[in-house]
């Protein structure tokens, strides 16, 4: 058992003294995330945000997951205790959504697709923020968007109504500590430092299966697996620090003789070199392992997603590192949501205040046998007053409210060991390589690219992050922005625009550091008509340049549409709309706003005339989100006939992701042109399915695209298109003979069933259908 370091009195006493002084001088302006915040730690309150995901059942719903399990283990049909949709969940949520319709009639309901097939719907409020409201086996959830401390504290009160209240009065009133409260975090950008934070949680598992409970379905932690497993785990975190290791004593080399600083070219093929593995290599790497077998039943079958892990690592997007913390109980409560949220802050700063200073964790995977609850709420209570949280407001989420310290317990810092090649020589390394390049009185365009991408790596923090963009915007300022060719102006616009919004939360103070040197950047792509990634900008711009640019993209609309112009424009409106709901100064009124929505529509006419046939970009990104904008204010089938007379004359209809809402707009708007309308859509889903070889290679991708094909074909051609399906998918079961290939031809068999009852009532006249129905009602009646 690890033993803390003993320390003097004295530095006892001055460490206690930096605290009390810092946290008088930080009351007046400190938010819920950072009281309590011990000197000297860097504040990451701007960068992190947390999702979180409540979960609520009833007995109906627990009755539900029953009968799957039975009649998987009857009849080996359907997927058990996996099985998503049962009838008591799916009315329980439809309850619900007409209790918040009722409570929040601002808000904007949508529908989406999940990646198991299921429908989800997602709760957009004025302010942007989103709840997604979903189903689960024997259960219903709730995910908010990502958010900070702070917002998840300014938004307690709405939380609590539309993420508890309601459901309960909707009927999902149960929470059930075997459903697991998973959080899910992102803030890292350093693997480094993300994977510091999975180390400490494989380190200190007494949180894990302990204080937070003992889920061993959803959240078993690494110090349970198996030694080979283990071992496989530690191999592959060995493996990435030994490449950084390797590289930093290069780089260090590099610059070791002061007097011969390195020439650029060495720099870039040093960097160019550098054999680290990419972060999404290191993820799935780390994933693969996380699959146990010894957990596999024939009710539940091969586990289609290794994340039956306490903390899973993950990745969205290009970079984004994700952790899912699942090992936690149920969010019984709004505050719960603030409470976990502060802790996981905490001890992500504690992390990196310790990076920071040379150390790292030290990561030796054992079996651990568990603790008492006693044990593991006193060992709790020690870890929590380290980072700086009062024991009073969690205790309540542990097994015991008042333990009993006895002195065994260990301090959170006794697990990280000085570490020679770590974070903070890395970042004193690449402060070195910056500073370098700033001594150069100009770049190339590859040294651009270069310092572009370092920065970004390099500003794991707010702090560090705003004080490279300072200087490099005064760099940028003073390259010649008049003088670069267009091409090179807008990607390096691009590339400081994806630093400014890095951390989303700080995007402000992010901009403010390069607005003297972006502005005049930006003029410049407007008078050259380069307005194709100038709404990323939009959010950021003062209320008078905000209408300077609608002034002009009204103009670029009228002279000569472009899709990029449609949707810039539809980005300055909306966040006209935005302003005017959440700021009391008063901006724009309604009227004006329907103007500026009505010109936009008006401006459609144009397109049939205007754009090549060449062109792909036919349809606007922001159709869908205008229409909604624009109901009971124009006349859709009139501003929309030219759009849809321009599709049907293309001979070049090409379907992005984005146009499958605007086309079936358009189909909805011109029934008699609906299958038409929607052949390109159909074409590129039976082309998705063809490269998911209907569902061998990414079985939940092609239940999506099944789903989304037969909802875009006629009445008619249903049945037909669902029989030719199904006999794909069988063939694929065929080869494949998994459970989830078993459930898909299950799938397309209840969608071919409801197609021939679709065309059977379609085919029959309403009267006669009618009599039909009361004649077998009334022979029921009479048995």
């Amino acid at each position: 058992m690890f033993r803390p370091r003993r320390v003097s009195d004295r530095s006892i006493f001055c460490l206690i003294l930096v605290v009390w002084v810092q946290f008088f001088a930080g009351l007046a302006y400190a938010g819920p995330g950072d009281r309590g915040r011990p000197g000297g730690w860097p504040n990451l309150s701007g960068q992190f945000q947390f999702g979180f995901e409540p979960t609520h059942s009833n007995v109906g719903m627990l009755v539900d997951i029953g009968y799957f399990i039975l009649k998987k283990a009857i009849t080996g049909r359907g997927k058990g205790v996996l099985e998503i949709e049962g009838n008591t969940n799916s009315r329980a949520r439809l309850r619900y959504l007409e209790l918040l319709r009722r409570d929040c009639p601002e808000c904007v309901i949508s529908e989406a697709r999940e990646s198991h097939g299921t429908i989800s719907y997602r709760i957009t409020y004025p302010d942007r923020s989103t709840i997604g409201s979903s189903l689960d086996a024997g259960a219903l959830e709730w995910q908010n968007s990502p958010l900070s401390v702070d917002e998840i504290h300014f938004n307690l009160a709405r939380h609590q109504k539309h993420m508890f209240d309601l459901p309960r009065q909707a009927g999902a009133w149960l929470n059930l500590d075997a459903f697991g409260g998973h959080v899910t975090e992102s803030g890292y950008d350093d693997a480094l430092f993300w994977l510091a934070s999975l180390k400490l949680d494989a380190e200190t598992p007494v949180m894990s299966w302990g204080f937070f409970g003992k889920d061993g379905y959803n959240a078993t932690p690494v110090k349970r697996w198996a030694s080979d497993q283990q071992v496989a785990y530690q191999a592959v975190i060995r493996e990435y620090e030994g490449q950084w290791e390797s590289f930093l004593k290069r780089l260090e080399a590099l610059f070791a003789d002061a007097n011969r600083p390195p020439s650029s070219e060495a720099i870039l093929a040093l960097f160019a070199d550098r054999r680290i593995m990419d972060q999404k290599v290191l993820v799935k790497k780390l994933a693969e392992i996380y699959k146990n077998p010894n957990q596999e039943s024939r009710l539940t079958g091969a586990r289609s997603k290794p994340k039956y892990v306490a903390h899973r690592p993950a990745i969205v997007g290009d970079s984004v590192l994700l952790i899912e913390n699942r090992a936690i109980r149920p969010q019984k409560e709004a505050l719960d949501l603030e409470l976990m949220a502060r802790y996981r802050l905490r001890r992500a700063e504690f992390i990196k205040y310790w990076l920071d200073r040379g150390y790292d964790v030290d990561f030796t995977p054992g079996y651990f046998e568990g603790w008492s609850n006693q044990r593991s709420a006193a060992q709790a209570q020690v870890f929590f007053g380290e980072l700086g949280l009062p024991w009073s407001e969690y205790a309540h989420l542990g097994p015991v409210r008042n333990p009993q310290l006895d002195g065994s317990e260990v301090k959170l810092s006794g697990f990280f060991k000085k570490k020679s090649y770590g974070v903070a020589r890395r970042n004193q390394l690449y402060q070195q390589v910056l500073d370098s390049y700033y001594l150069r009185s100009s770049w190339s365009s590859a040294e651009w690219t270069f310092v572009l991408n370092l920065t970004k790596e390099h500003g794991n923090t707010v702090a560090l992050l705003e004080n490279e963009l300072r200087r490099l915007s005064t760099q940028f300022k003073s390259s010649g922005l008049e003088r670069l060719p267009l091409d090179e102006l807008e990607a390096r616009t691009i590339a400081i625009q994806r630093l400014v919004e890095k951390y989303r939360v700080s995007s402000p103070k992010m901009f403010a550091a390069v607005r003297d040197a972006i502005t005049p950047a930006l003029d410049r792509l407007w008078r050259a008509g380069r307005v194709g990634n100038l709404s990323t900008w939009v959010r950021h711009l003062s209320h008078a340049e905000l209408m300077d640019w609608a002034q002009k993209g009204q103009g670029l609309l009228n002279d000569s549409p472009k899709t990029e112009y449609f949707d810039l424009q539809a980005a300055l409106i909306d966040e006209l709309e935005f302003r005017k709901k959440t700021t009391s100064a008063p901006l724009i009124r309604e009227a004006s706003l329907d103007v500026w929505v009505s010109d936009w529509f008006r401006a459609l006419k144009n397109i049939s005339t205007n754009t090549q046939a060449s062109d792909r970009r036919v349809l606007p990104r922001s159709l869908r989100e205008m229409c909604d904008r624009a109901q009971g204010k124009v006349n859709f089938q009139k501003v929309l006939k030219p759009l849809a007379d321009y599709w049907l004359s293309s001979d070049n209809r090409v379907v992005r992701d984005s146009d499958e809402e605007a086309i079936e707009i358009l189909a909805r708007e011109f029934k008699e042109h609906e299958d038409e309308i929607v052949s390109p859509l159909r074409k590129r889903y039976w082309q998705e399915l063809e490269l998911r070889n209907f569902g061998e290679t990414a079985y939940y991708e092609a239940v999506v695209y099944g789903d989304k094909l037969l909802s875009v074909t006629s009445i008619q051609d249903r049945e037909n298109t669902a029989r030719e399906l199904l006999g794909r998918v069988r063939d694929m079961h065929a080869r494949v003979n998994s459970p989830d290939s078993k459930s898909f031809v299950e799938r397309i068999e209840n969608e071919l069933r409801d197609a021939r009852q679709v065309a059977c009532q379609a085919t029959i006249r309403p009267e006669p259908l009618r009599r039909l129905r009361e004649f077998l009602l009334n022979s029921f009646h009479r048995l």
